[in-house]
């Protein structure tokens, strides 16, 4: 760290150990290692309180403080060590929110790395060309360094959009396949019923009349697995939950807009996998369907 200070263009270099602890019921909960002087270079942004000043004081992240329901000046036991909350902290990551930082040198003394930190944040001059400092860093350390510059987080940012694509490529999948479901179903209900139709249709009923019955039973039926999809999804969440290694890095999002998708998703399957089997049963003759067999 002292040899990247002095580089050129370097104002300032920090350090960060990273360790896992337990915390009451969770075998694994995150801590950061970082001297109180580069809280701001880490983006580590006090929200309550006040950063930690002494070695047995820990500040802790917004998202955490929730979950584990903590506030400023209560009490932290993380293993056989124990601390005082002194403030809440936010970064906008998710999974630091969702840890705890405490000075560096007491985590590397909790977790046997005396001298050792597994990140190092660089703050550049003004000014600076970033790639130029990252090929200098890079050429000091070959064997040890890897660079994640504002360039590099671009190239996550399309994986994870490649992802994206293919999460939705296999949703549509699933969607197609429910729906050549709902239409073999609804087409085994009206080979079944084949007679009860032509009772329909010699009854007065228009065909019309026929397409909406059926249609409207794809439809509920779409409705209904989506409600029990929806009901096993949640229990099968919160069963997950109930993982203290699962909960001490993951967190689920209620969106609105997912129950709502989920919804319109489910009756436009139902609407369109019953299309056909629907226009089958309406053009059946009154005549030759109370003669089905």
């Amino acid at each position: 760290m002292d040899e990247i200070e002095e580089l050129e263009h370097v104002k300032k270099a920090a350090g960060v150990a990273i360790g896992l602890v337990s915390l009451r019921d969770r075998p694994y909960f995150l801590v950061l290692g970082v001297e109180e002087e580069d809280l701001p270079l880490v983006g580590i942004n006090i929200v309550s309180g006040t950063a930690f000043s002494q070695e047995d004081e820990v500040i802790v992240g917004e998202i955490a403080a929730k979950e584990l329901d903590v506030e400023v000046g209560e009490r932290l036991s993380f293993g056989e060590e124990e601390f005082t909350v002194t403030g809440i902290f936010e970064t906008g990551n998710p999974y630091f929110d969702k840890g705890a930082v405490i000075p560096l040198r007491k985590l590397q003394n909790m977790m046997k790395l005396e001298g050792y930190v597994m990140m190092i944040y660089v703050d550049l001059e003004e000014g600076t060309d970033i790639e130029e400092g990252c090929w200098l860093i890079e050429e000091m350390y070959p064997d040890l360094v890897t660079i994640k510059s504002v360039a590099e987080f671009s190239e996550v940012d399309r994986s994870l959009e490649i992802m994206s694509s293919l999460s939705q490529g296999v949703s549509l999948l699933a969607i197609l396949i429910g729906g050549l479901g709902v239409m073999n179903t609804m087409m085994m209900s009206v080979y079944e019923r084949t007679r009860e139709i032509g009772v329909l249709r010699a009854l007065g009923w228009k065909r019309r009349r026929v397409l909406a019955m059926i249609l409207g039973e794809s439809i509920v039926l779409c409705l209904f697995s989506i409600l029990l999809g929806t009901l096993l999804g949640l229990i099968a969440i919160k069963l997950l939950m109930l993982s203290p290694i699962i909960r001490g890095f993951f967190e689920p999002m209620w969106a609105t807009d997912i129950f709502v998708n989920s919804f319109i998703v489910a009756f436009t399957v139902g609407l369109i996998g019953g299309l056909y089997p629907a226009y089958r049963a309406c053009k059946l003759s009154p005549a030759e369907a109370l003669r089905y067999e």
